[in-house]
């Protein structure tokens, strides 16, 4: 079961350094680090993740996976999967998913999944939730559009029942994933997402090239082909729509 120890904290650096600190202390499978407010708090490729103190979700879990290194792409899906089922779960929502990582609602972002692996006795994953809940002031530029539960809804969240609600979205489906149900996971998120058959920018490292999004495989890579006819596999990188381009 996710979510259990848990340990909150009224402010941290990160709840993904704090998480990975307890897992070099042996926390087992399953921990749960939440606080009220990050110092540090950051997404993908060191991007900045701001969130108002005591407005939102902020935690990490440690896992440990139980399959080899080379088999877990897809936990990014999986666990933005959990994400999108909790939202929909506690509030009604419809939920979209953004390859890898990311949690929208029509079209604005309202949060994201950050994975960091650790070697050391044993491989573990560190896994950073950040999900906007009662937040209704964004300040400073975004790519994209930043929004929450309650400018959608125009309600308040008690945020213990939504952690409560995304323990067992992802006790399921990763108890799921340790049954090797890859393709249905897949399947399930591949419902969630507004990216097939899209044109969108990816980029891998220093390329950045327009591509159409074709399929996402059971492995949790992009399938994608290019403007040359060239169908290529995506296994890490950043999507940029075409309204978000600059």
């Amino acid at each position: 079961m996710f979510g259990y120890p848990r340990h909150h904290f009224a402010e941290v650096e990160s709840t993904n350094l704090t998480a990975r600190e307890l897992a070099a202390h042996g926390a087992r499978h399953g921990t749960l680090v939440s606080t009220d407010y990050q110092i540090g708090g950051k997404g993908r490729a060191g991007r900045k993740w701001h969130a108002q103190r005591g407005k939102n979700l902020l935690l990490s879990y440690i896992i440990e996976a139980g399959r080899p290194p080379e088999q877990c792409s897809l936990l990014p899906l999986l666990v933005s999967l959990a994400v999108a089922d909790m939202i929909e779960t506690a509030t009604g929502l419809v939920a979209q998913l953004k390859w890898p990582n990311d949690i929208w609602i029509v079209s604005k972002k309202i949060g994201g999944v950050l994975l960091e692996t650790m070697y050391s006795d044993a491989f573990r994953i560190v896994c950073g939730v950040g999900l906007n809940v009662n937040q209704e002031v964004f300040e400073g530029e975004y790519r994209t559009p930043p929004t929450s539960l309650k400018l959608q809804t125009g309600r308040e969240y008690d945020r213990e029942y939504l952690i409560e609600c995304l323990n067992r979205c992802l006790t399921k489906w990763f108890r799921a994933w340790r049954q090797g149900e890859d393709r249905s996971i897949c399947e399930q998120w591949k419902k969630r997402t507004f990216l097939l058959g899209k044109f969108v920018y990816v980029e891998t490292g220093d390329t950045r090239s327009r591509v159409k999004v074709v399929d996402v495989e059971s492995s949790g890579a992009l399938v994608i082909v290019t403007d040359e006819g060239e169908r290529e596999t995506v296994f890490a990188g950043d999507i940029t729509l075409m309204n978000e381009a600059g």
